[in-house]
C-alpha cells in the first residue's frame, strides 16, 4: 500500500511528477525535515518499507508508516511481495525483520540482505555522510533503517544488516513501537548513531551468546571467566609437559594456546617419518580438545542442579562442532562483557 500523508493525517494530491499540488504544503516548521527550510519544498521523499513474517513485524511496520510526515511518500509491502522495482527511486529504505521465530524459516533474513544490497548499489552516499550542518547532499543519500527483535541479533545475516544500517531499532513483540525513526534526519544524528548502534547490537549479540551457555548475568559471567583463568593456572605443572608446555619454545600451556595462540602448531621433527609427524600433529590437536572437554565437564558438574546451570550449547555435545573454537569465543565474549561493565 502507498500513502503520502499530510500534516493532518490526510493524503496529498500529487502532481504529474509526484510534486505536491500548489498550496497543499504548509510552511516549514521546526518539525520538518532539516533540509526543507533551506532547500524549499520539493516532491515528497519516497520511502519503501519491507516487513517480514510475524504479526509483530506487521504491527511495527504500521506504526512506522503512521509516523510519516507530509514530506514522505510511503510504500509498505511484505517481504514476499518485494520486487526490485519497489526501490528503483527510493531515498529511504526501512526493513522490519521477521519476528516469527519458526526455525523452519531460516535463513529468514537472507532476502532482507539482498534488498539492502540492491539499495546500497543505488545509493553510494550514506546518511551519516549527508545529514550534517547545511549539507545539500541529502537527495543522493541512501537512508537504510532496520528494526529487529532481540532474538534476531543472534543471526549473522541480521547482524550484518544492523551493522550496515544508518539507524537500527530493537522492538519487542506485543509492545507498542514508539521509536522516532525520523530522528536520524537531524544534522549530526546519523553520525552519532553510526558510532553507537554497532556497539549496542554487539552487546545484545554477546549476551544472547552467553545465554546459550547458561550465563544470564554479569556476576555469573565474571565467575566463569575466573574459572577459565584458574583452570589455565592449574595446568602449569612441570610434571605434565603435554599440558603444561606442549610447545617447548612457547611459554603457554595447552589451554592458553587454545585461548590465545590457536594457530600455533608443533615444528615437525625431521628425524620422524611423515606418518609419525602427522600423528604428532593429531596428538597435539587432540590434547587441546581434551583440555577443553575436561574443563567444560568440570564446569557443568560444578553448576549442575543450580537455578541457572552452566551448560554447553547442544551443538557442541557429542563432538559435532569445534569445541576449542567455541571455548575460545566463550572466553573472548566473557572478557568483552566484563570489561564493558
Amino acid at each position: 500500500m502507498t500513502r503520502a500523508a499530510d500534516d493532518t493525517g490526510g493524503t496529498n494530491k500529487q502532481g504529474e511528477e509526484g510534486a505536491p499540488a500548489p498550496g497543499s504544503q504548509p510552511a516549514p516548521s521546526s518539525s520538518d525535515a532539516p533540509w526543507q527550510s533551506r532547500s524549499g519544498w520539493g516532491p515528497a521523499l519516497p520511502l519503501t518499507l519491507v516487513y517480514g513474517v510475524g504479526a509483530a513485524s506487521f504491527d511495527v511496520a504500521e506504526a512506522i508508516v503512521g509516523q510519516c510526515p507530509h514530506w514522505v511518500s510511503a510504500n509498505e509491502l511484505a517481504v514476499d511481495d518485494f520486487t526490485p522495482a519497489a526501490i528503483a527511486a527510493v531515498n529511504i529504505l526501512i526493513l522490519v525483520l521477521s519476528s516469527d521465530t519458526d526455525v523452519r524459516q531460516r535463513p529468514r533474513f537472507r532476502e532482507f540482505r539482498r534488498i539492502a544490497a540492491q539499495f546500497r548499489d543505488q545509493h553510494a552516499l550514506r546518511a551519516d555522510a549527508a545529514f550534517y550542518g547545511d549539507s545539500a547532499c541529502w537527495p543522493r543519500a541512501g537512508v537504510l533503517l532496520v528494526a529487529y527483535t532481540s532474538e534476531a541479533i543472534q543471526d549473522p545475516d541480521a547482524r550484518e544488516l544492523i551493522d550496515d544500517a544508518c539507524a537500527s531499532y530493537c522492538f519487542t513483540p506485543g509492545t507498542p513501537f514508539t521509536a522516532d525513526i525520523f530522528e536520524i534526519f537531524q544534522p549530526g544524528a546519523a553520525q552519532a548513531r553510526r558510532v553507537k548502534d554497532p556497539k549496542d547490537a554487539y552487546s545484545i549479540a554477546n549476551w544472547n551468546f552467553l545465554a546459550s551457555w547458561g550465563i544470564q548475568d554479569l556476576d555469573f559471567a565474571r565467575t566463569i571467566k575466573k574459572a577459565i583463568e584458574d583452570r589455565c593456572r592449574r595446568l602449569n605443572d612441570p610434571n605434565k609437559p603435554v599440558m603444561s608446555r606442549p610447545l617447548p619454545d612457547v611459554a603457554l600451556n595447552r589451554l592458553e594456546l587454545v585461548l590465545h595462540k590457536a594457530e600455533l602448531r608443533p615444528t615437525p621433527d625431521p628425524a620422524r617419518t611423515p606418518a609419525e609427524q602427522k600423528k604428532d600433529l593429531d596428538n597435539f590437536v587432540a590434547s587441546g580438545a581434551r583440555a577443553v572437554r575436561e574443563h567444560l565437564n568440570e564446569l557443568e558438574k560444578a553448576y549442575d542442579g543450580t537455578e541457572t546451570p552452566f551448560r554447553r550449547p547442544s551443538a557442541l555435545r557429542g563432538g559435532k562442532r569445534d569445541a576449542q573454537a567455541a571455548y575460545r569465543k566463550l572466553y573472548n565474549v566473557l572478557r568483552v562483557v566484563t570489561i564493558d561493565s
